[in-house]
């Protein structure tokens, strides 16, 4: 027997039985099966420990992430219970319905947007790093912001939803879609996701075009490469736009990166390095006209070299739309 619900949103019991068919349900009911919980099973419990094992050492010391990694992995030492699953699909929507039965205990994964949660009936305790411990009762509608992990415990039998905006049905392609498998995945996606949304700001506030900004940088006549010795700048698929640009040694906080600009003319740090508003360069201008880079803060091994477009469009001549942004000018 499970909880499902009429449109007119009365609870009722009702039998899934294998050979029972949509057209025998009553017309104002809507039906959608049940499958077994995907938090059970030997595998779901390895994958969950070795996840905890390798992701709270990681977390900072007493912290709620530590707390969360750590309750994860001693859940697997408990009995399993049956977490049935509920698959709901719409034109640009998926609705996804777990039922906790009272007295269990469960670690969420780490989501990548902000989504709208259901809480249709129960009470719960839900611990996260932002709302620390809250006790909940439904029905209840709220928003988990990006980057929420959490750990329930069902007080009373409840029935929570979770839903996300995709037109995907594939259950693996979504989680991909709103699952980060670390915080540093979900930090790196959401850096990604802030320099695009910030990048679009750009073009409104310069009022130019994507168009007219790739052909201004993709322009062969105004580039030029390296000279010796900038070997660890590297070139290499950006998940922010197209290509970026990588170091490959570790760079110290206002240290010359290379040069942007030689003889007016773009080397790879002026063609390829992306934007962001957590940039983590700033340009130079030198007396002659040329452009430095110079490191604002330690940028380690593996990290992509990003500017803030704002700044490259002021020393153009530029102006920009809103005028409550100052961007340094440094010229030696």
């Amino acid at each position: 027997m499970i909880v499902i619900y009429t449109q007119r949103g009365k609870r009722q019991k009702v039998s899934l039985a294998p050979n029972l068919a949509l057209s025998d349900a009553p017309t104002r009911l809507r039906l959608a099966g049940f499958v077994a919980g995907d938090t059970v099973g030997e595998a779901r419990r390895a994958v969950a420990v070795q996840d905890a094992n390798e992701q709270g050492p990681l977390q900072p010391a007493g912290s709620t992430r530590q707390k969360l990694y750590d309750l994860q992995a001693s859940l697997a030492q408990l009995p399993d219970i049956e977490f049935p699953l509920q698959h709901v699909f719409a034109p640009g929507v998926y609705a996804r319905t777990i039922i906790l039965p009272a007295g269990s205990v469960i670690v969420g994964k780490i989501h990548k947007h902000a989504h709208v949660n259901i809480l249709s009936m129960g009470t719960v305790d839900v611990i996260t790093e932002s709302g620390g411990v809250e006790r909940l009762s439904g029905p209840l509608t709220m928003v988990s912001p990006p980057g929420t992990k959490r750990a329930v415990y069902a007080h009373t039998d409840s029935v929570w939803t979770t839903i996300h905006p995709t037109n995907e049905t594939d259950l693996d392609k979504i989680e991909d879609e709103v699952i980060a498998k670390t915080y540093s995945e979900y930090e790196r996606f959401h850096d990604v996701h802030v320099a695009r949304s910030d990048y679009l700001k750009v073009l409104e506030e310069t009022g130019k075009s994507h168009k007219w900004v790739r052909s201004v940088s993709e322009n062969p006549e105004d580039q030029t490469d390296f000279p010796e010795g900038y070997a660890h700048l590297v070139i290499k698929p950006s998940g922010i736009e197209g290509m970026g640009l990588f170091t490959e040694k570790a760079i110290k906080s206002g240290e010359v990166i290379g040069p942007a600009r030689i003889a007016g003319k773009r080397t790879p740090l002026g063609r390829y390095a992306n934007h962001s508003p957590r940039k983590n360069t700033e340009f130079l201008l030198l007396t002659n006209g040329d452009l430095d880079s110079i490191a604002t803060e330690d940028i380690p091994v593996g990290a992509e070299i990003l500017n803030d477009y704002r700044q490259g469009a002021q020393l153009s001549g530029i102006t920009l739309n809103d005028s409550s942004r100052t961007i340094k000018k440094g010229i030696v």
